[in-house]
């Protein structure tokens, strides 16, 4: 895959991209139904504001076609939706950090974050006295995701309730696993379970490094987003799923113990059945 300035793209970035404005849509549309319902009702959570972090932002832009990466995309579907929002862009490479704040020059609602997310995304979270509802997208070229950090963004009492989607490279995810299992690396399964979201959901994997789109979400009625190929994990598709893209060939003969990330992570709190998309659109 090549990678220009830490940012990747390859056969499947079109198809990923697609994929990326169809959930921040649907998402976005879904929170700011929350909150206009909240209103209705009298109650002041959640407030209006969207936030958006995406910790592996790039240039905003494909580094060769030009097209919009994952920055431009969600700022034009919230400007377009006309949802109030606030965004954060992070990135290690100055140049890519001088392209996003020339792109995104004189609007407010945009922070461009220089640096490593490791030690600049906890940070930036503003200190306020309520949490926040939104997404932090992760997607890191190819190359293993944060985990711990996800796990302490995801535990963090203002950002508690913002969701999660990470591009995961789950044939790289195996092959660090198989050459490093005796330094501390770990199976996706374990990875995810060690992050505080009651939910998942995984896509289909894409192309030969096995690419999928995992959302983790403290709502249990989140749609599986089945138009894209996504399912819940805990259903037999999704499991099948994670199974597939957790263990090697040769694991899954042995029949391994599949660590369900997000079913045991609230006791006592039971999951609701998950919504389809029509259903969610008339229920809200």
């Amino acid at each position: 895959m090549p990678v220009v300035n830490g940012q990747g793209f390859g056969g499947n970035t079109e198809a990923k991209q697609a994929d990326f404005r169809y959930l921040v849509g649907y998402h976005l549309n879904v929170v700011d139904c929350m909150v206009a319902k909240a209103r209705r009702e009298g109650k002041t959570f959640p407030p209006p504001e969207y936030w958006y972090f995406d910790i592996t932002a790039g240039c905003g832009v494909h580094p060769e076609t030009g097209d919009p990466g994952s920055p431009v995309i969600f700022k034009q579907v919230a400007d377009g939706a006309n949802i109030p929002s606030t965004a954060w862009f992070f990135d290690c490479h100055p140049s890519n950090c001088a392209a996003l704040q020339e792109r995104f020059q004189g609007d407010s609602s945009v922070h461009v974050v220089a640096g490593d997310h490791n030690e600049t995304l906890m940070a930036a979270i503003p200190d306020v006295d309520r949490p926040r509802l939104g997404l932090l997208y992760c997607d890191p070229s190819g190359n293993i995701p944060p985990f711990d950090l996800l796990a302490a963004f995801a535990d963090h009492k203002v950002t508690s309730r913002i969701d999660i989607l990470i591009n995961v490279p789950s044939t790289s995810l195996k092959r660090v696993y198989a050459a490093n299992k005796d330094k501390g690396h770990k199976h996706l399964h374990e990875y995810l379970a060690g992050i505080p979201k009651d939910v998942w959901l995984i896509r289909e994997p894409q192309g030969k490094h096995q690419w999928s789109f995992i959302i983790g979400t403290r709502w249990a009625s989140m749609p599986e987003f089945k138009k894209i190929g996504m399912h819940k994990i805990g259903t037999p598709e999704g499991d099948e799923v994670l199974r597939r893209l957790t263990f090697s060939e040769r694991e899954r003969d042995a029949d391994p113990v599949l660590q369900l990330p997000g079913l045991s992570a609230t006791p006592g709190v039971q999951t609701c059945s998950v919504a389809s998309d029509d259903t969610l659109r008339r229920a809200v």
